[in-house]
């Protein structure tokens, strides 16, 4: 959902394989209101276990969203520290390795050197 922008809108199989939820950049920021590019930090506070980065452990999808929602990012939790509940403060604070590194890998990196015509060059059609 993170490369989701004006030119870019990501179908998600809801039920079966022929129903979907259609999102655009309109209907992301409507649902979630965030900007698609925050998934990234929200990510990072949850972290992943399928892809493999731990987070924040003790911080959910619902408490990672409304830190985004009032601060926008993962470095202005940061900087706003002292402004959480002790609790949060302690998770994150023993955690901030963790938290920075999820940041980073939570990231899908979109400006990939790649030749294209090379592959279609490769590529067997039956």
């Amino acid at each position: 959902l993170q490369c989701i922008n004006p030119n870019v809108e990501v179908w998600l199989t809801k039920k079966g394989f022929n129903i979907y939820n259609r999102y655009d950049l309109t209907r992301y920021q409507e649902e979630y209101q965030l900007h698609p590019l925050q998934l990234i930090d929200i990510k990072a506070f949850m972290g992943d276990t399928a892809d493999g980065y731990p987070g924040v452990k003790g911080i959910g999808e619902k408490t990672a969203h409304k830190l985004i929602l009032k601060y926008q990012s993962v470095e202005n939790v940061i900087n706003h520290i002292d402004e959480l509940t002790p609790a949060q403060q302690k998770k994150i604070i023993s955690q901030l390795d963790d938290l920075k590194l999820s940041k980073q890998l939570a990231e899908i990196h979109t400006n990939v050197p790649l030749d294209v015509t090379a592959l279609f060059n490769q590529m067997q059609y039956h």
